[in-house]
């Protein structure tokens, strides 16, 4: 589950639109702490806007609540690390880092550089990603020396930026890049693991259902108008169920369905996106690392 405590943020990246929410809104703590005894238990990602800039009283209030909540599960926050928050060490922490997309990225990375805890990147595959390459990520992971792990983000999570989107071929080369070259295993990225772990298709809606700043309910989607609100967690759970499996045909049929990075669609086929994911296969095929191979 999300919370969004705040839609605040100090940055107004190009591929985001949530700073152009912010209503200065503030989640309701005590409204917090009586509704989520009723929901179910699990991981708790606290994201934003930017949760740096709430205050530390606010922010130690949030965290416990959704310490004692969650229970074993994780509780982690998401930041852009423009401002080292003091309350790093009390969640499981990722950065938010996006080299030549994303505003004041080298001194994301600067102070990437001076965390004493682990913590984790995510990073979203952007042209500017893909053209630094996958030897220029690995080398970062050596320099940040309390980096557990870097999640890449395919673009299509963050729509309305299509002047960012990778190249098909050059995607294609860049996976297959990673594959040879991540010996460390420290890079998740979505079009590979999927092939390489017991992939899960279809999330439970507690994962994905996140909780706003109004005190209402929503599906995880990074696109942030036009999507419906919901006044409970059954509610929007409710119309995850009945309205959000993907029941296209042409891609439910397809061996690489909910596998494919889903960003380069021609009328009603992703021709590029099948390119990218046999790109993958064979690489994998190469590194004899998979497991879940389609049978085709």
């Amino acid at each position: 589950m999300n919370i969004l405590p705040s839609y605040k943020c100090n940055l107004a990246c190009p591929f985001c639109a949530i700073h152009q929410l912010d209503r200065g809104e503030l989640l309701d703590l005590d409204w917090l702490e009586q509704t989520i005894k009723d929901l179910p238990q699990g991981q708790i990602d606290i994201l934003g806007g930017e949760p740096s800039l709430l205050s530390d009283e606010y922010a130690k209030k949030l965290i416990c609540i959704c310490k004692e909540h969650a229970g074993d599960a994780r509780v982690g926050m998401y930041t852009n690390l423009i401002k080292i928050s003091p309350l790093i060490h009390d969640v499981s922490l990722t950065v938010s880092y996006d080299p030549g997309s994303r505003q004041l990225s080298d001194k994301v990375r600067s102070n990437m550089l001076l965390l004493d805890v682990p913590f984790e990147i995510n990073m979203i595959v952007t042209k500017h990603v893909v053209a630094r390459g996958a030897q220029w990520i690995l080398n970062l992971a050596k320099r940040l020396k309390r980096l557990t792990k870097i999640t890449l983000s395919t673009l299509n999570v963050f729509p309305g930026c299509p002047d960012l989107r990778p190249d098909p071929l050059e995607l294609a080369q860049f996976c297959q890049d990673i594959i040879r070259l991540d010996k460390e295993q420290k890079i998740y990225f979505y079009p590979i693991s999927t092939w390489t772990i017991d992939y899960i298709k279809t999330p439970d809606p507690e994962q994905i259902v996140e909780i706003l700043p109004n005190k209402k309910f929503r599906i995880s989607l990074r696109d942030y108008f036009g999507h419906k609100e919901f006044d409970t967690f059954e509610e929007a759970a409710g119309y995850y169920n009945q309205n959000c499996e993907d029941s296209e045909p042409l891609c439910s049929k397809c061996p690489y369905f909910r596998r494919c990075t889903h960003m380069f669609t021609d009328g009603k086929t992703y021709c590029h996106d099948r390119i990218i994911t046999e790109s993958i296969l064979i690489a994998l095929s190469e590194k004899k690392t998979h497991e879940y191979l389609p049978k085709l």
